[in-house]
């Protein structure tokens, strides 16, 4: 009888949904006190002009559909790695024009590439215009 007397130890069930209501009300804090338009300016340092300073006329490099690179304004003879360095002069500007239908991902790839050949000053332009 005495075992019959010990009461069995009841494990307690913990609501979550005071948890829950807190969380929400932390969510809300944040939400309604932080700002997501504060936008921050970049200084870019620009050269002092002078009369020195020639402009540097830029050097167009087409990007044909394939993935194969011309020089822009010559034959469609696709360059290998080695004519590409010695087309380019590294020390002007070089603007890749890819094909209207070329992937972002062969241009991406394409500017990787162009840039582990130590071309420098190296950025995307427009579409190449298909008058030619």
């Amino acid at each position: 009888m005495h075992s019959l007397l010990i009461k069995q130890k009841s494990k307690k069930i913990i609501s979550l949904t005071a948890l829950v209501d807190v969380v929400f009300i932390l969510l809300f804090f944040f939400m309604l006190s932080s700002s997501f338009n504060n936008w921050t300016g970049i200084d870019f340092e620009s050269p002092v002009s002078s009369s020195e300073v020639t402009p540097k006329t830029p050097q167009f490099i087409r990007l044909h559909e394939g993935g194969g690179l011309s020089i822009y304004g010559q034959a469609n003879n696709f360059l290998s790695d080695q004519a590409i360095r010695d087309a380019i002069n590294s020390n002007e500007p070089v603007v890749m024009l890819p094909e209207s239908d070329v992937d972002v991902q062969l241009i991406i790839s394409t500017l990787e590439h162009l840039t582990s050949l130590n071309i420098n000053n190296l950025s995307l332009g427009a579409v190449y215009p298909s008058a030619q």
